[in-house]
This record gives C-alpha cells, structure tokens and sequence, in this order.
C-alpha cells in the first residue's frame, strides 16, 4: 500500500493563472522504501496533474524494487 498527499500553492505569476499542484506518496505505508515528490508549476489540482508523474515513478519503483535497492549502501 502506499499513502499519498495532495496540495495547491497560489502563485499569481504560474501559467495561465492557475495553482501549482504537488503531490508526496510513500510506498508501502507501514515502513517506506520510497517517498516521492512532484511539483507542477500551474498544475491545477495536485491529483490530477501531479498524480500521475507520481503514481508512474512509484510504478516503476515497485516493479525494479529489488534492482533498485541492491544498489542502495546498507548501514
């Protein structure tokens, strides 16, 4: 399971007038071996826009876990 936050920033000089959006997940919940952050410059809504960006590197993650982390230094 992961666990996921969204949020909107006002920024009166992002594109088109709209909000910046980001979004934190961590993956799994009960003890993360990922935390991920994206951050859209006048995305909108963070679920919609920085959701995804998100939702596909945490895909990649967990499927090349145990390649990823065989390269991470333990100790």
């Amino acid at each position: 399971t992961a666990m996921a936050k969204t949020g909107t920033a006002q920024a009166p000089a992002a594109p088109n007038g709209e909000t910046d959006a980001w979004i934190m997940a961590a993956s799994p919940a009960e003890d993360p071996a990922v935390v991920l952050v994206a951050f859209v410059r006048g995305g909108g809504s963070g679920s919609s826009t920085a959701g995804p960006v998100v939702r596909h590197a945490l895909q990649y993650f967990l499927d090349h876990r145990g390649e990823i982390l065989a390269g991470v230094p333990t100790g």
